[in-house]
């Protein structure tokens, strides 16, 4: 994934588990459940593992040890792009979502594209779930403004 990223751009994860599967921003309407449901029947699975499986796949973010460690709302993201747009030399900040069936930190993905906004539009709340497998750029600014630099993160 990184060797598709743009000279000057950098990637990391914004979170300590390298999971946000809860994200409003990419999964939170996406419901995958039925379709695997359908496999793990498949597989012969009965309908009291299938249970268990459901409900041990459901984010649990009033689970987690703190705040800090919950799923990002879409006003938690926005305030992250803001403090992160407000740094010397960044103009551009990154994000790409991606469904994982194995590793973080190892499994290889293409990136579809690009796609700009802005920082007010996330806030707004005109976006929407966002594309995976796309790189989205925001900035404060307006779209097609010089950029300088950018920050790629997953989750």
């Amino acid at each position: 994934m990184i060797a598709q990223l743009k000279a000057g751009e950098h990637y990391s994860l914004t979170s300590a588990g390298g999971c946000d599967c809860g994200s409003p921003l990419f999964f939170a309407a996406r419901d995958r459940t039925g379709k695997q449901i359908g496999k793990l029947r498949a597989k012969g699975w009965s309908n009291a593992k299938i249970s268990r499986w459901v409900e041990d796949s459901r984010p649990r973010a009033h689970q987690q040890k703190g705040a800090q460690d919950r799923c990002w709302s879409i006003s938690d993201w926005a305030a992250f792009l803001e403090e992160a747009l407000a740094q010397p030399k960044v103009s551009v900040v990154g994000l790409i979502g991606h469904w994982y069936q194995g590793d973080v930190d190892s499994e290889p993905f293409v990136i579809n594209g690009r796609i700009t906004h802005r920082v007010a539009e996330l806030r707004a709340g005109s976006l929407g779930v966002l594309d995976q497998d796309m790189i989205h750029e925001f900035r404060a600014s307006a779209p097609g403004d010089d950029a300088a630099a950018g920050i790629a993160a997953d989750f």
